[in-house]
């Protein structure tokens, strides 16, 4: 093993007197304290470079394995040395607003929780804030209270039916807090003259109330955010059920089109209906990054009516009608919602979590209201719930502004307990997928993509392999996962010499040993690399598929990487680089491999769909992948199942 090849190394260069033995005594790992207590690393490394060393971070209780511990968008170095704030609190003052929304957004005092001295804290001051820029060229004013500047932007619609409405335009406007209020100017280019906007909801139109138009400029004002179009009134009207005239059609004659109720425009063609079970498929093209990707919807027939002249149809979504799979996303060990750029008003510190200030009912799942200091459990899904963005940057948000994901739609992030047991997490992950069905968020045959960081790989794959989850999950990611542990870690669950999870010494019993059993769930892995020395090949940098070695003369990951870095002209000595890792995890462990140096190769290897490497000095560490500028368009591609 390694570890006894560093310490016969060690004593040859005692013997030898050469001056790399400073370099070894630098390279000593020490056991960390607080949020590091797990861990052993070295002191002077900087694992997240976040501009602190690890021995810094862990002195002042931050944990060394994430640049902005407190998920504000600012570094821990830039709090500290910048701003004077608290790099383990994402709202030093306690005014209910982040420092990223104070500092970048409403230019106020990080440090001042009552700026103008009316008694009223800055996050309770009613305000404006002005609508992101956007691709539809809508501009407009959110009105308040709170982290108003990170709860509402607009998009392109991400529905797919909405292609084959006749609608003169379509968008989505995204809010994260129900109660906040929207005004919107609308540009649009029409000869007709009675264009209004429109709720679109559950495959219905419906007016919005406070509008006006005016010279090809639609001025509206909105309570929260949906889906939306700007149609014709005329056509709008025909499409409209007629009341008691309408009777059901017993028996459907399949002519080449029907209109659809309350849908303007939109017909269908009932003899491509299935026979079987009047399904319709609706297919909508993107281009991303050059490729055509495909989003397909499925509509049942509900119901056939005529007036006694024309046949008209009505349509119930059987899949999600943004073409997406629901995706969860799973956060690390001292992680949370922020981990992916999302705010979570849940403390999820201890087994029990507990509200960070108080919760409206417009702000959950199921309508329910919280005061501050409330405890509940990690299987109600409120606790999951996405109430705005701490970091545009992040993982989660590219994928809702590029890729037409929609937080609390079609996609979540799952909280759990993030020091707690893996079984434990993984049982609530389970819980929370079937609530989102009971409360009908998602559709109760809907199958779930998870993407996991770090230690939330191993609570996806403890509920997909060890507690029946593979007939939920379609598709698992993970992003530096130590799915055979972590040489940092020195006890509990991702302890690789100790842990039940990899080898059952029937001291844990809340854990068992993976199964390594996923029939219906394809698994991706990603791993990453910082050659710290800088000497990266250009050719090599960013994003590589990697395959199972088996056409190779060896099996470790490790080597892969030291003999493709040779090829391309770049030595990685042993000495210097003695593991290949992302700074906590292993580059065999994080994909899937027990064959690292480190380790005795005995355990089997995950099966595994696709791996990917990521080589960047700047991107490469653990928690810096989720930043990579590709990482997102390989986890949509991924999610939308085109490396299957």
């Amino acid at each position: 093993m390694k570890k006894s090849l560093i310490l016969i190394s060690s004593f040859v260069l005692i013997l030898s007197g050469t001056p790399a033995l400073a370099e070894e005594d630098a390279t000593q790992k020490v056991q960390g304290h607080g949020p590091n207590k797990s861990l052993m690393f070295e002191p002077q490394k900087d694992y997240d470079h976040d501009g602190l060393t690890n021995i810094e971070e862990d002195q002042l209780g931050l944990f060394i394995l994430e640049k902005d511990s407190d998920y504000d968008s600012f570094s821990d170095s830039e709090e500290r040395k910048r701003y004077g704030t608290d790099p383990t609190a994402k709202d030093t003052d306690k005014d209910g607003l982040s420092e990223s929304v104070e500092i970048n957004d409403f230019k106020t005092d990080p440090l001042n929780k009552d700026e103008d001295n009316d008694g009223l804290m800055d996050g309770l001051e009613e305000r404006s804030y002005p609508i992101r820029e956007n691709s539809e060229n809508i501009t407009g004013q959110v009105h308040g209270v709170g982290p108003i500047s990170q709860q509402v932007k607009v998009e392109p619609s991400p529905i797919v039916i909405l292609d084959y409405i006749a609608a003169l335009k379509s968008f989505q406007l995204q809010s994260l807090n129900p109660d906040l209020t929207v005004n919107l100017t609308i540009p649009f280019e029409s000869e007709k003259k009675d264009m209004k906007l429109f709720r679109y909801e559950n495959t219905e139109l419906h007016i919005v109330k406070k509008q006006k138009v005016k010279q090809n400029t639609i001025t509206a004002e909105i309570q929260g955010g949906g889906n939306f179009v700007i149609a014709s009134i005329s056509e709008y009207k025909k499409s409209q059920a007629k009341g008691n005239k309408l009777r059901k059609v017993k028996k459907v004659e399949r002519k080449e089109k029907v209109k659809v109720i309350n849908m303007p425009g939109l017909t269908i063609n009932p003899s491509e209906l299935s026979e079987k079970d009047d399904v319709i498929t609706f297919k909508k093209e993107v281009i991303k990054e050059g490729k055509k990707v495909e989003k397909k919807v499925k509509y049942k027939l509900e119901s056939v009516v005529t007036d006694g002249y024309e046949q008209f149809a009505t349509l119930e979504a059987v899949t999600m009608e943004t073409g997406n799979t629901p995706t969860i996303l799973i956060h690390g060990l001292f992680g949370s919602s922020g981990t992916w750029g999302y705010t979570n008003h849940w403390d999820n510190e201890s087994s029990s979590p507990k509200v960070e200030q108080s919760i409206s009912s417009t702000c959950t799942f199921t309508g329910k209201s919280y005061s501050d200091n409330t405890t509940s459990n990690y299987s109600n899904p409120d606790v999951h719930y996405i109430c705005g963005t701490s970091d545009a940057g992040e993982l989660g948000p590219q994928l809702d502004v590029d890729f037409g994901y929609t937080p609390n739609v079609d996609l979540f992030a799952f909280e759990y307990h993030h020091s707690g047991h893996v079984a434990t997490g993984a049982r609530h992950l389970g819980n929370f997928i079937n609530a989102l069905r009971a409360q009908g968020i998602i559709r109760k045959y809907d199958d779930v993509n998870l993407l996991a960081h770090s230690k939330g790989g191993l609570i996806s794959r403890y509920f997909i392999e060890n507690q029946g989850g593979t007939d939920d999950v379609e598709r698992l990611i993970t992003i530096g996962t130590p799915h055979f542990g972590s040489d940092l870690s020195t006890f509990g669950d991702m302890d690789r010499d100790d842990s039940d999870l990899w080898k059952s010494g029937n001291h844990d019993e809340l854990c068992d040993t993976f199964t390594n059993r996923h029939a219906d769930t394809e698994y991706f892995t990603i791993g990453g690399f910082d050659p710290s020395s800088g000497h990266l090949p250009s050719s090599l940098s960013g994003y590589q598929t990697v395959g199972d070695l088996s056409n190779k003369n060896y099996i470790s990951f490790d080597t892969d990487v030291r003999e493709t870095f040779k090829a391309h002209g770049q030595r990685l000595s042993w000495w210097s680089y003695a593991d290949i890792e992302d700074g906590a995890v292993n580059m065999d462990s994080a994909l899937g491999s027990d064959q690292d140096p480190d380790y005795d190769g005995t355990l089997t290897k995950l099966v595994v769909n696709n791996r990917f490497y990521v080589f960047d000095p700047s991107y490469g560490g653990h928690s810096a992948m989720r930043k990579h500028p590709d990482t997102d368009n390989y986890v949509a591609g991924i999610l939308e199942g085109s490396w299957d």
